[in-house]
């Protein structure tokens, strides 16, 4: 800014000041003539008319424009003059990168993002949610299902244990080391009765649980299962090579034949019937451990497990994990797989 065709420079704190007081006086009148500063040699004020329009406002930002932008850097004549103290308060005062405000504002010029920075950021973290959501949401269902299993195979375990103490010695429900033999089996009507027992019941349904409600609607057998997964283009053929060894955990079996246990714990027993007449049944079961909720998929929520003997010189059975008569859904585990990643060690007997 020229004053007197001479280019002169002060202090912030000596603008702040000259702009305060003229500031005050342009204030009190509105469409007259208003003043504006021009700073002589010796940092004094001399007024001048001139219709600036806008008042202290214009005023500031004429100051700002021409003389802020040097202010703190050129320093000579009556700058050089203050004490270095009046200079760091000054510094203080005004910075170049902030305007005066006039005495009805008071706002400050700050750095800031820009709208579409901050559009780009909001873009960007969606894409990485939308990318990992998924995947954290399988991992909880994964876990939760864990839960699930060992809660259900540890309640059972116990309770296989202390039906075959209170029936005593002798009890004939058991796989022989993965094989039948004859009278093996021809106590697993009574064991499974008494072995519900142990538990407390919300519904049984007796040889005929999936028109019962005991099995949810979208349960399906384990020749549907296996022939979607592992038939190939003869659906027919892969259902009958599943039902003849494991025709029991069939589709029409188990809408029509099967009993099951469905118990406050929260998991569902279903027997395996050895023929229609349901005269014997097996010590193979399917285990749903969550009951209706879903998936209610084979190897996700439905695993199969077996009582069964190491030998004939074993005094009790134990609940077995088992691959026996399991069809799989894509991307489930077979139950003894199951069992050895959960407890780390293997299911065999």
């Amino acid at each position: 800014m020229r004053g007197k065709n001479k280019k002169i420079f002060c202090s912030s704190a000596e603008i702040l000041s000259a702009i305060s007081t003229t500031n005050t006086q342009n204030d009190n009148v509105l469409n007259n003539d208003r003043t504006y500063v021009i700073l002589s040699k010796n940092c004094g004020e001399e007024k001048q008319p001139k219709n600036f329009g806008e008042g202290s406002q214009n005023l500031a930002n004429l100051v700002n424009k021409k003389i802020l932008k040097r202010v703190q850097d050129d320093v000579y004549g009556c700058h050089s003059e203050r004490s270095e103290e009046s200079q760091s308060r000054s510094q203080k005062m005004v910075s170049p990168l902030t305007p005066i405000p006039s005495p009805n504002e008071r706002w400050v010029m700050k750095p800031a993002f820009t709208l579409a920075e901050i559009l780009v950021t909001l873009g960007v973290i969606g894409i990485v949610v939308a990318m990992t959501l998924p995947m954290l949401a399988r991992n909880y269902q994964f876990y939760i299902r864990q839960q699930q299993f060992k809660k259900a195979y540890a309640a059972l375990e116990i309770a296989v244990q202390k039906t075959q103490i209170d029936m005593g010695e002798g009890v004939r429900c058991f796989w022989l080391n993965n094989s039948w033999e004859d009278g093996n089996w021809y106590d697993c009507d009574y064991f499974f009765s008494e072995l519900a027992k142990n538990f407390k019941l919300i519904q049984i349904c007796e040889r005929n649980a999936f028109n019962k409600g005991c099995i949810p609607k979208d349960f399906r057998g384990g020749d549907i299962v296996y022939a979607q997964t592992q038939g190939g283009d003869d659906l027919d053929a892969a259902k009958g090579t599943y039902n003849y060894s494991c025709g029991g955990f069939s589709d029409e079996y188990i809408r029509n034949n099967n009993l099951a246990y469905v118990t406050n714990s929260g998991f569902t027993i279903i027997q395996y019937p050895v023929n229609s007449r349901k005269e014997i049944w097996s010590p193979t079961f399917l285990l749903d451990i969550n009951a209706h909720k879903g998936p209610n998929k084979w190897g996700h929520d439905i695993f199969v497990f077996m009582l069964q003997k190491k030998n004939k010189r074993d005094s009790i059975f134990r609940l077995n994990p088992t691959d026996k008569c399991h069809a799989l859904d894509f991307g489930g585990y077979y139950t003894k797989h199951f069992f050895e990643y959960l407890y780390g060690q293997n299911a065999e007997l």
